[in-house]
């Protein structure tokens, strides 16, 4: 009889544990699968721009909520834990949000990096007007020599380094007296130039007065 009694009490031990376990699993599923809901509206765009065009992700986008053309949206069954939250839309910069959702069913938003809790009903504006850097071309020397500064730095290489070097090999007096030949040459060229017609018109003269 004793033995039997041990035996009971040891089932009724390990039915208990069962139980008690069966009993956590039960209550971590209720609360994974409790209708824990966020609310809030977009504010602060201008009249012409719809709030509905902005995504707002859950977790990286594990849930994805469209706003209304007021602004409105809602996230549903958000498990227990913390979660963050973006906004995407073009145009604009957004803040990044940290959503607490506890066992109890209170949910508070955050924003990202900062302790104190947002209201209740969570109202998200944009924080400023996104600014967008147009691509750099890549670097074109050439464009550089066509620019003023460029033709600038050129002129400036010729005249004091290329110039230079190719007046080393010159001798000023033999370019000044080569100048001068050539001046000589000119001149001699014109008078011979001149005696020749004025000898062609004396010939022409004395065969009209002949005839």
């Amino acid at each position: 009889r004793v033995h039997h009694w041990h035996c009971e009490r040891e089932i009724m031990s390990s039915s208990l544990i069962i139980s008690v376990l069966l009993l956590c699993i039960s209550f971590i599923e209720i609360l994974h699968a409790s209708n824990f809901r966020l609310s809030g509206q977009l504010q602060g765009l201008p009249e012409d721009i719809s709030p509905s065009i902005a995504r707002i992700f859950m977790d990286g986008g594990k849930q994805i909520a469209i706003p209304t053309k007021n602004g409105k949206f809602v996230f549903r069954d958000l498990p227990v834990g913390d979660h963050s939250m973006e906004i995407h839309m073009n145009g604009y910069e957004w803040y990044t949000y940290v959503v607490d959702v506890r066992a109890d069913g209170k949910i508070r938003a955050y924003l990202h990096g900062q302790k104190e809790a947002l209201p209740p009903q969570l109202i998200i504006m944009p924080a400023r007007m996104a600014k967008y850097v147009p691509d750099r071309k890549p670097w074109n020397p050439l464009n550089l020599l066509k620019s003023g500064p460029g033709i600038m730095i050129a002129i400036m290489l010729v005249t004091t380094v290329i110039l230079p070097k190719m007046m080393e090999g010159m001798d000023p007096q033999a370019m000044m007296a080569e100048a001068q030949q050539e001046a000589v040459q000119g001149q001699t060229q014109t008078q011979s130039a001149v005696q020749s017609g004025n000898s062609g018109n004396a010939s022409q003269k004395s065969k009209g007065k002949r005839k």
